[in-house]
């Protein structure tokens, strides 16, 4: 859905962009999850649900860089400059 804001034009970079975010964000993530998390960490919520097994990849985190990489192409930002 979010590749429609880039248009037929620069959707298939967003999308190339996200799914390689998204694998590097999926392999940091099994990585960290492989560690001990110290205890001055397991007070902070939003690392330790991180760090569970249980909870899935943030891909939002991936969409947001991949739009931060293709945005400053399309034609909003040539609008503007």
């Amino acid at each position: 859905m979010t590749a429609l804001w880039f248009g037929a034009d620069h959707a298939p970079a967003y999308l190339m962009f996200t799914a390689l975010f998204g694998g590097a964000l999926t392999l940091v993530l099994l990585q960290f999850r492989g560690l001990t998390l110290p205890a001055l960490l397991q007070n902070r919520l939003w690392i330790a649900q991180l760090h569970s097994g249980n909870s899935g990849v943030p891909m939002g985190v991936a969409m947001a860089a991949a739009g931060l990489v293709v945005f400053p192409q399309t034609r909003w930002m040539s609008a503007i400059f």
